[in-house]
């Protein structure tokens, strides 16, 4: 019989510590019913963290089950992307399921990424549109007037949270403010990102969410198809001079994780094609030298580009790691082989000299302006600079 652990987290402050033991527990659970009363508790004592703006409680427990119990970390961060990206609701005597979601976008250009920012005419259009091929007939929504990269959603799990209920507040008819995007990272030369419409759903309590639930002949394929071909005519006017590939809209963080999954090959792609063009060279002239960043395993591996005669660095690109992507199986092969992924679309891209620098470092910003650091040959973390000669630099299309 699975037993109740007892928490070793006695160093860790009292919720954090609270957090761990029931997350553990709720991992050793052997039934079903010992698991709602283990969840009953972790919903009770997130509710009281978020509420209270503790994500401080929250990151320390996530910090420590990272560390000490992969398995109970993965339980701590379920429950609690649960708890920020859904609520239930009773508003005017009716109770509402409401769920934060993303539509996302992959927009990549050989200019620089617009803002995004959408006319009241553009977002009744997305919103309608998103109503009609991909939700359910009964739900209701609120978005944010804006497509927004990574840097510009909340930066916390307290911040989503509160993002949740204002737009779901809103979503349900009740008066509530549109959260406003964090101000963006000046990141000049931006070739790719991510861009998403973040939007609350609500719906009477217990009726389906998405199209695909309420009609049993309609599949998530067609929906993406039609909502393709809706939003599509409005996007070009909103991304004007870049490339995009629209993606299903999904729950948040799911979303938020499929895009900068998928944004990932293209942002390689995008940066040799530019270089090539504003540098006047073939891609037999860049090198480019990979590195894993983070603290105990790589949370994301970062590209520098160079020319082939000089160490500067000329460019930049991020390539994010999620969940066990990049953690070792029980026969030590890699779950992803993540360098040689990233190789692979260095080739394709028409890059062949590929440096792979050993070991993981803590991840490097920029003290001036916040930007990231990026790889030169000689494993030096420096400023991504376009030297002098370049044709152009990525300017905004006009």
């Amino acid at each position: 019989m699975a037993k109740s652990p007892r928490s070793s987290a006695t160093r860790l402050p009292r919720d954090a510590a609270r957090l761990v033991f029931l997350c553990k527990s709720l991992h050793a659970s052997g039934s079903r019913m010992e698991d709602q009363y283990w969840e009953s508790e972790i919903e009770s004592l997130l509710s009281k963290l978020l509420k209270a703006g503790q994500d401080n409680a929250l990151e320390n427990a996530l910090e420590h089950l990272s560390e000490h119990d992969p398995d109970a970390f993965e339980v701590l961060l379920e429950q609690t992307e649960t708890h920020t990206e859904s609520f239930t609701a009773t508003h005017e005597k009716l109770d509402y399921d409401v769920l934060l979601i993303t539509a996302p976008f992959a927009v990549w250009t050989r200019y620089q990424l617009p803002k995004g920012v959408l006319s009241e005419r553009e977002l009744v259009a997305l919103t309608g549109a998103l109503q009609d091929c991909v939700l359910a007939p009964d739900v209701t929504l609120a978005a944010v007037g804006q497509l927004i990269g990574l840097d510009e959603m909340p930066r916390s799990f307290v911040q989503t949270w509160v993002w949740l209920h204002k737009l779901g507040q809103s979503a349900m008819g009740a008066k509530s403010s549109v959260p406003a995007p964090n101000v963006a990272m000046e990141l000049p030369g931006m070739l790719a990102d991510a861009k998403h419409l973040v939007i609350a759903l609500a719906v009477p309590k217990g009726q389906p969410i998405f199209k695909w639930q309420s009609d049993e002949k309609t599949t998530r394929e067609q929906c993406l198809a039609m909502w393709k071909a809706a939003s599509t005519p409005v996007l070009g006017n909103v991304l004007a001079g870049c490339q995009f590939e629209v993606l299903l809209p999904d729950a948040y963080y799911v979303s938020m994780r499929d895009a900068d999954k998928h944004i990932r090959p293209i942002a390689i792609r995008a940066a040799s094609h530019w270089l090539q063009n504003a540098l006047e060279i073939p891609a037999s002239g860049i090198r480019a030298t990979i590195i894993g960043m983070g603290e105990q395993k790589a949370d994301e591996y970062r590209v520098g580009y160079s020319l082939q005669t000089h160490t500067d660095v000329i460019y930049g690109t991020v390539w994010p790691v999620f969940g066990r992507e990049d953690t070792p199986s029980e026969n030590n092969l890699m779950i992803v082989d993540t360098i040689d992924e990233i190789a692979a679309v260095l080739r394709e891209s028409g890059i062949r000299d590929i440096r792979r620098l050993p070991g993981i470092v803590t991840p490097e910003y920029c003290d001036d302006c916040g930007a990231p650091l990026f790889p030169n040959p000689l494993g030096e973390l420096v400023h991504a600079e376009l030297p002098e000669e370049a044709a152009h630099a990525p300017a905004h299309f006009h």
